[in-house]
């Protein structure tokens, strides 16, 4: 909040880990609300912190400086800055294995000094079908990759680890893995048009599921060879907490086992709470 002097008076939070925390500003009141996502929280047999907060006061530099301090205190790291071409700002989900190539082609002709090149939507099966390439992709995925490398750039692929998309196989055969309303019915996290309509959020707590996404991330690093994986829809995951638990405390178990899974590999994380 920017004072009349011209000062920042600033309140940020420190973790969402334990909820997301909110922020709303009723400036004709003059009423800031600070609120945690507790809502069907069962808090019978365990401490809770609810708010981790820095409240500063000064010019921009200082509030910012002190908040960028503040969380570099806690458990929280940082990537390095990195320049990348991805196939999605142009293409979307128009890419082929020949449009993949060309382009890669001419980033190696120029010598363009990127690190990263990464596929994005429209190389898989399905959304929820990673581990195999569609029919715009008749070398498969590690070919790309491999062709990649050879071009001097680590190879990165786009992922929706927690969703699947309506005509996926997940959805027909596995239709105990989705995350269920109260009367049985899998939850839509949302709807793309540029698939098949309708996708449905997974249940990260199914041992299954875990499995799954294990089997998905092996493929992709170890079997494919690719150095990052871009994951996208990832709020999907925290969208019907169990009892037990709130939507920053899923979210934060989510991305650790992303993280478990990917080791020192590369994660872009896209479509999530920070």
């Amino acid at each position: 909040l920017r004072q009349k002097d011209g000062e920042l008076y600033f309140i940020g939070s420190l973790g969402e880990s334990t909820g997301y925390t909110g922020f709303q500003l009723n400036a004709a009141e003059h009423q800031l609300i600070i609120s945690k996502e507790v809502e069907g929280l069962q808090l019978s047999k365990k401490s809770y912190v609810a708010f981790d907060l820095i409240f500063t006061q000064g010019d921009d530099q200082t509030v910012f400086g002190q908040y960028e301090k503040a969380f570099q205190g806690s458990n929280t790291s940082s990537a390095k800055p990195a320049l990348g071409w991805t196939s999605w700002y142009h293409y979307y989900t128009d890419i082929t294995e020949e449009i993949i190539l060309e382009n890669l082609n001419a980033f190696k002709d120029n010598k363009v000094p990127i690190q990263m090149f990464q596929i994005d939507d429209g190389y898989q099966k399905s959304v929820g079908e990673w581990t195999e390439a569609n029919k715009k992709f008749p070398k498969g995925m590690k070919y790309i990759a491999d062709e990649i490398h050879d071009g001097g750039y680590k190879a990165g692929i786009w992922l929706a680890p927690f969703i699947c998309e309506k005509k996926s196989a997940i959805t027909k055969e596995h239709p105990d893995w989705l995350l269920q309303d109260k009367k049985g019915k899998p939850i839509k996290a949302g709807l793309n048009p540029g698939w098949s309509g309708a996708y449905y959020a997974l249940d990260i707590y199914n041992p299954e599921v875990r499995a799954y996404i294990a089997e998905v991330l092996d493929t992709v690093f170890n079997a494919w060879g690719y150095d990052m994986i871009k994951v996208d829809f990832l709020f999907a995951a925290a969208i019907k907490p169990p009892d037990y638990k709130t939507k920053g405390e899923v979210m934060t178990d989510a991305m650790e086992i992303l993280r478990q899974l990917a080791g020192d590999k590369l994660i872009l994380g896209c479509g999530v709470p920070l």
